[in-house]
């Protein structure tokens, strides 16, 4: 165990008693074994303070609390702060992880410097709980973006030493689009745009919970999304000619999926 590097899992909890302790054995029960994991409770109002103090008395995970809810950007970046692994993963508090979730991501950033990326299950609640599998068959950039895989910050693994090296963290203006910002942000650092992939389903995300992090759409989001569009554009090398042609086309794309 000691040989094996340290992963930190950063988890932002806001009112999630009902799924908490579901996420948090999850990442317990995980096969690898040298994992932080980090609880950031966001000032939650029903029982989620006492579940994360449980598992802190436990020994089994590291907590932090928040007087008032400041979002999942502050508690994010705070959970990047107070993390001490040499690699850093965020999970949801109403998802859960695999067995081999931690364990698939580090046997292959040994090897790469590049972004890993993995597919998901994707459990729509607000569809009777369809259940779909999103899985990785292409590994550039666009391909990813286009099947909804390079938005998320859960199917992917990131060098500690990177984010804090540069600074790298969480908007905490933007009301949606900050996960995809980070990401952007971090692709443009590491200055890479080469893309392991990991061709099955490790991730349980659970679409549309009343308290999910990503269940509400704000009035900004149609200009935020266009913003990251543009950046994604920028790092995946097109002119300047070729951005202002795609961002035409997918404008109305954009505005319609916010709709």
């Amino acid at each position: 165990m000691n040989n094996q590097p340290k992963v930190s899992v950063v988890i932002p909890v806001y009112n999630a008693e009902n799924t908490l302790v579901r996420c948090i054995n999850s990442l317990l029960d995980n096969s690898y074994e040298n994992i932080e994991i980090i609880l950031v409770d966001d000032g939650s109002t029903d029982g989620s303070a006492e579940i994360c103090d449980e598992y802190a008395e436990k020994q089994k995970a590291e907590i932090e609390h928040q007087i008032q809810n400041e979002g999942a950007s502050y508690s994010r970046n705070k959970g990047i702060e107070l993390s001490t692994g040499d690699y850093i993963m965020f999970v949801d508090s109403d998802d859960w992880v695999d067995s081999e979730y931690v364990l698939s991501f580090v046997e292959l950033i040994n090897c790469e410097n590049g972004l890993i990326v993995s597919g998901y299950y994707n459990h729509d609640e607000s569809n009777s709980g369809v259940l779909s599998m999103i899985k990785p068959t292409e590994s550039d950039l666009m391909s990813l973006y286009n099947n909804t895989l390079l938005q998320q910050l859960w199917n992917k693994i990131f060098d500690a030493k990177v984010i804090k090296k540069h600074s790298i963290c969480f908007d905490e203006k933007l009301v949606i689009g900050e996960d995809f910002d980070f990401i952007l942000n971090y692709l443009e650092v590491i200055n890479n745009t080469k893309i392991m992939t990991i061709e099955k389903c490790l991730y349980h995300y659970m679409r549309d919970q009343k308290n999910s992090l990503m269940y509400n759409v704000k009035p900004d989001s149609v200009k935020i999304s266009l913003m990251n569009l543009r950046h994604l554009y920028r790092i995946s090398g097109m002119s300047n000619e070729e951005i202002g042609y795609n961002m035409r086309n997918e404008k109305q794309k954009v505005i319609d999926v916010n709709a």
